[in-house]
């Protein structure tokens, strides 16, 4: 999986805030440590003069970790002259900095190429902002809850618009309905 991808997927980051407009994310925007890289995000999704700051750490399934990656991109990035201050942190070797939407078209690209996609499905950077989401509320948990709000640097319910519906709350929403439709309320 590409860099950029495990970044945004484990950071539950929008492309948008690893590219903002006209600012690409720089080294001096990134530090890799023994375990962890933390990107610090000069326009985060909550406004905020002061930016914000996501941290990785390591996962341990060999070709999914962010920090291995991130080392990596450092280390390419180094062996070509472009792994320090003010040099953009992803870039492609003849056509410069990349842009929000290449991102986007590498990942249809990808998911393409593995045929995950249905027809008329569609799918953005943004996209990876809601799998972790997702996958904490389906646990449920008060604990789940409050990893979900600290981990997606949320302050409010907002969260609940990027996570998916399973089966169970559609079940729930359809026998409420059928309750409703019958006068049980």
């Amino acid at each position: 999986m590409p860099p950029i991808h495990l970044a945004a997927f484990f950071g539950s980051m929008r492309i948008g805030e690893l590219f903002p407009p006209g600012e690409p994310l720089v080294w001096d925007d990134v530090s890799i440590g023994p375990d962890c890289v933390l990107f610090r995000l000069r326009t985060p999704k909550v406004r905020s003069t002061r930016g914000d700051v996501v941290s990785l750490f390591r996962f341990p399934q060999p070709g999914l970790c962010p920090v291995a990656a991130m080392e990596e991109v450092r280390r390419a990035a180094t062996e070509a002259g472009t792994g320090g201050g003010r040099d953009c942190v992803f870039t492609s070797p003849g056509s410069g900095p990349w842009r929000h939407s290449d991102l986007d078209s590498r990942l249809r690209g990808l998911l393409g190429k593995v045929d995950i996609l249905s027809p008329g499905e569609s799918v953005t950077g943004h996209s990876f902002r809601a799998r972790v989401p997702s996958a904490l509320a389906t646990l449920g948990t008060p604990a789940a809850l409050r990893v979900l709000l600290s981990w997606g640097r949320w302050r409010s319910s907002a969260f609940a618009a990027y996570t998916r519906f399973h089966l169970s709350e559609r079940r729930a929403s359809f026998d409420f309905i059928v309750d409703a439709l019958l006068g049980r309320h």
